[in-house]
């Protein structure tokens, strides 16, 4: 053999050599949970287990396909250690990688699982609310979780045109299965038939923004609206001045799915929730404004603090009255 052809057979040794390091398994330790959850791997539902890959992961994540030799029995956490392989061409619906057990490192009885939202809750569904928003007159948020850990969230911001924005995937749960994040790392915690919106850390609001920032989960049956709900009305009148027609700056909507209000005199925007008594009876409550520096604050000021005076309201279907008693405090005209 000649030195040329030497040369090439070595180098093609050594590209063999290389291609068959990079394609060694690998050993790796593997946590398993105490219960599984049903998931999707985009073709079909199934029962997941739990993982975690440290022992300092706080959140646990769906493991889509099985681990060869390992016989999984619910109702206890363990450790292992396992084989991984990089998986050729593998089916649409398959992994990219294959586990193969090594060795169980330990097997820990849990007791009891502590309830939690994950576990004890109703929570598939459809949740929504309108939310605060710093330039606009309120994010109406519409997010349905589904039991295979998808979702699909809907996105309109009032008052800034009518584009709805869609997103969809899959959500994590963590925190002991009490909070969720969606695929862009927004939050959310789940509690008895709502979700409260988190800030990036995972933290509750405060304050009057705390009664902001729930999702209401919807009923099967629809909620019977009033004549006053789901329609805009402009303001005309304020404790007896006259009030220029302006439909994008002087308004108020009732939304009936939510039953969240949101008004605005000037260049603020007023968002809280209201009860319905009885035909004509009206209450509102837990009202907050944003905060720009408008050319008539006073306005807004003595108009906000109307509204929490208001205790019924009268309406012909065209015009809309809200009323102290007998006294009306503002009138609206509807929008056509």
């Amino acid at each position: 053999m000649n030195k040329s052809s030497q040369l090439i057979t070595c180098l093609f040794a050594v590209v063999i050599s290389a291609c068959s390091v990079s394609k060694k398994a690998e050993v790796k330790p593997i946590f398993i949970g105490p219960t599984t959850q049903t998931c999707s791997n985009g073709v079909m539902q199934m029962e997941c287990l739990l993982v975690k890959w440290t022992d300092k992961q706080l959140e646990w994540e769906f493991l889509y396909n099985q681990i060869e030799g390992f016989t999984y029995e619910k109702g206890f956490e363990y450790e292992l250690l396992v084989e991984t392989k990089t998986v050729q061409n593998p089916p649409a619906d398959g992994s990219s990688v294959s586990y193969k057990l090594v060795r169980e490192v330990s097997k820990k009885k849990i007791d009891q699982i502590a309830d939690n939202s994950q576990n004890s809750l109703d929570w598939a569904g459809t949740y929504v609310g309108l939310l605060p928003c710093a330039d606009c007159e309120g994010i109406l948020t519409n997010i349905t979780l589904k039991s295979d850990g998808s979702y699909q969230k809907t996105e309109v911001y009032n008052g800034k045109g009518e584009k709805m924005f869609i997103e969809s995937g899959t959500f994590t749960w963590y925190d002991a299965g009490s909070k969720i994040r969606l695929n862009t790392n927004q939050m959310y915690q789940v509690g008895e038939n709502q979700l409260i919106h988190l800030d990036q850390e995972g933290n509750k609001p405060t304050g009057d923004l705390a009664l902001h920032n729930v999702l209401n989960k919807q009923t099967e049956t629809p909620i019977a609206s009033s004549p006053i709900e789901n329609k805009k009305w402009i303001l005309t009148q304020f404790q007896g001045s006259e009030i220029p027609y302006n439909a994008t700056e002087n308004f108020i909507v009732f939304d009936a799915s939510t039953k969240q209000m949101s008004t605005k005199v000037g260049c603020n925007s007023i968002s809280g929730t209201y009860q319905i008594v009885g035909e004509l009876g009206l209450k509102f409550e837990s009202m907050l404004s944003t905060l720009m520096a408008c050319p008539n604050n006073n306005l807004e000021d003595e108009y906000t603090e109307a509204l929490r005076t208001v205790d019924n309201f009268t309406t012909d279907g065209e015009f809309l009255h809200l009323n102290r008693a007998r006294m009306i405090v503002a009138s609206f005209k509807i929008l056509k």
